[in-house]
């Protein structure tokens, strides 16, 4: 075994060299940037048609008659809708509906014109009219869950079953079509309400329509269009109100929901927490409620899933770094930001959303002698998923709606669905795929749960690890590589097998016609990087229940560990002092100086943010707090409604 201390020497030796190389890149990466130009110059061919949907290129490439006419939905910056709508006129198109809370309009235009409005400063993005098409679900296909239904050598369907989710929000409207069963739509599979608000609205409701949206993200049904179902149409919903009818509430309904969650697992075999809320903490994981309240479940075998925040850029619009909201501040949590599909199965176009919240988290401790503040500093979000203007159940008479018409996409009575964005949508669909891992492997813990998938996960060019975490989530690659796992994992040892036989499964998933790569790293230690087979080969001791690794600490159930591993042999590493204190890393390991995250960027522990870049340092909260992260505040708002484009 390595003595690791004799390794903190050369981590300290190059963490200021690494610091200063890390801030130059991501500079770098920002000003290479690729702004929109208007007007005279000739565009290559990377530039061509860069705002426009590739289904709408794929028209355009193939209709030789510039004079043919489509119908298109041209989304314009704020404040400049008139100007494009008039500019479209002038070419020749019609208007033939306008959206104007949406920014948005539909208009006919020849194909010629697509190009000049392409090149319009105040146009944000355009896409052909899409007609909705029966047994069709965009979520399902562009995340590759349409893949995994059928599991591998069994009859069974992967669908969630015999899994319970329980999703701490506004409540759930139990008489939507949503939550019935595919067999017997009659019975409900809200298997539990309860309510931990003073709200005098039974539990099974949801004024407000956030819950109802998000649970059936997660776990819903659509036996009216089979369009719009969930991940995991088959898993048991638990329904935990900590929400009031406005979308906001107070800590202590929090905290008590999630200890009802925890009281109660083994009744409902709860597995998954859903929080598709937060706070903007300024406390370390370590003092955090919220966080504390989350550790503890986790500690008891269930996957916690939280949304990392709405918080990516300031009044300004400028990108703002360090704003994830807790408890998704916590190393224990898979914390999930929000990655924009462009309403396009294919995954080429995909984009971060520029409101989602950007890590490292930024939680701190005071130092009591010196009166400095000590950041945690954590790597987050661990992955994004698809949250930007999604689909789902839409609540009877909910405020959301009632307010903003236009969020009613289609259907009537129980079969209303809306649109909603935000990282409140990105997590369910984590959660559900989580239930789809579980129903496919039972045997899997909450940290081998999040290194699956963050290995699998797709890489988006041009973002950086604080942007996407360890990328977009591969529901395809993470329920096949945890089916390839042993089952039975209670009581194995560091270097025991956790790999199903000797050939490693391929690193490559196809979804929507588009080959990718795994990303094939996680993240663990809260700033530290790893990567190869050896993760998954080899059980590790990162993947205990109970275990807490924060840089060169580790306890496990809150007691410290001095001796062991903690990493086998082979494990890669991304930085030079992954552990300190002598403990945890085995002989034989590869040591790399950096690993490259995205195109033009590498981080290390030590991050050194550029000037230039915003970053976040906490509020101050009362016990009054907004829990949600769809509090009531104009830009909050603004985003849920309307998205990006």
């Amino acid at each position: 075994m390595a003595n690791i201390s004799r390794i903190a020497e050369v981590r300290r030796a190059r963490r200021n060299i690494l610091g200063a190389v890390v801030a130059l890149m991501i500079l770098l990466a920002l000003i290479m940037l690729d702004f929109p130009v208007f007007g005279g110059g000739v565009r290559d061919e990377r530039q061509k048609h860069r705002k426009i949907a590739e289904d709408l290129k794929k028209i355009i490439d193939g209709s030789p008659d510039g004079a043919q006419r489509l119908r298109v939905i041209i989304q314009a910056r704020r404040q400049a809708l008139d100007e494009v709508e008039a500019f479209g006129k002038r070419r020749g198109g019609k208007l033939t509906r306008r959206f104007r809370s949406l920014s948005s309009m539909e208009m006919e235009v020849p194909v010629s014109v697509l190009s000049e409005l392409d090149e319009h400063p105040a146009v944000k993005w355009i896409v052909p009219e899409r007609r909705s098409r029966a047994a069709s679900n965009h979520l399902e296909i562009t995340t590759g869950t349409n893949l995994v239904r059928s599991a591998p050598g069994s009859s069974s369907t992967l669908n969630g079953s015999g899994i319970a989710i329980a999703i701490l929000d506004s409540g759930i409207d139990a008489s939507h079509s949503s939550f019935g069963s595919a067999s017997n739509p009659a019975q409900s599979r809200i298997v539990a309400s309860v309510d931990m608000t003073s709200n005098v609205l039974p539990p099974a409701g949801d004024l407000y329509g956030h819950g109802t949206h998000v649970a059936s993200i997660a776990a819903g049904i659509d036996p009216a269009y089979q369009s719009y179902q969930g991940i995991a149409p088959g898993a048991s919903i638990v329904n935990i109100k900590v929400l009031g009818d406005d979308g906001t509430g107070r800590m202590s309904d929090a905290l008590a929901g999630i200890q009802w969650v925890i009281d109660n697992k083994d009744v409902y075999n709860i597995r998954v927490l859903n929080l598709s809320l937060g706070v903007q903490s300024p406390d370390s994981f370590k003092d955090d409620p919220l966080c504390q309240a989350v550790e503890a479940a986790v500690n008891t075998g269930i996957v916690v899933v939280a949304s990392a925040g709405n918080y990516g850029y300031d009044s300004g619009y400028n990108e703002v770094y360090g704003n994830i909201i807790s408890p998704g501040t916590d190393p224990l949590v898979i914390t999930v930001g929000s990655a924009n599909t462009r309403q396009t199965d294919s995954r080429s176009d995909d984009i971060i959303n520029r409101f989602s919240s950007r890590g490292p988290t930024r939680g701190y401790t005071t130092d009591a002698q010196s009166g400095q503040r000590i950041y945690d500093n954590f790597i987050k979000p661990d992955l994004v998923a698809p949250g930007n203007r999604i689909i789902a159940a839409e609540a009877a008479g909910n405020r959301l709606v009632a307010s903003y018409p236009e969020l009613h996409a289609v259907g009537s009575g129980q079969n209303r669905f809306m649109y909603l964005s935000g990282t409140s949508m990105a997590a369910p669909v984590v959660s559900g795929t989580v239930a789809l891992m579980l129903q496919r492997n039972p045997g899997l813990t909450p940290a081998l749960v999040k290194a699956i998938l963050q290995y699998t996960a797709q890489q988006i060019p041009n973002m950086n690890f604080y942007q996407q975490g360890a990328g977009l989530l591969n529901v395809e690659g993470a329920v096949r590589l945890a089916g390839q796992l042993r089952q039975g994992i209670t009581g194995l040892q560091a270097g025991d097998a956790l790999l199903v036989g000797s050939v490693f499964p391929n690193t490559q998933t196809t979804i929507a016609g588009g080959a990718f790569n795994w990303g094939n790293y996680i993240s663990a230690g809260g700033v530290h990087l790893f990567g190869g087979e050896e993760l998954f080969r080899r059980y590790q001791m990162i993947y205990t229940p109970g275990i807490l690794w924060i840089r060169d600490t580790v306890t496990l159930n809150n007691q410290p560990v001095t001796s062991g591993v903690l990493l086998t042999a082979g494990v890669i590493c991304a930085d030079s002092g992954a552990l300190t204190n002598g403990v945890f890393l085995s002989q034989g390991y590869v040591l790399s100086n950096g690993i490259t995250l995205s195109e033009g960027t590498t981080l290390s522990e030590g991050i050194t943010l550029s000037e230039g870049i915003t970053l976040f340092e906490g509020a101050t909260l009362s016990e009054g707090i907004t829990l949600s992260e769809t509090k009531v505040t104009a830009e909050l708002i603004k985003i849920m409604v309307n998205g990006e484009p």
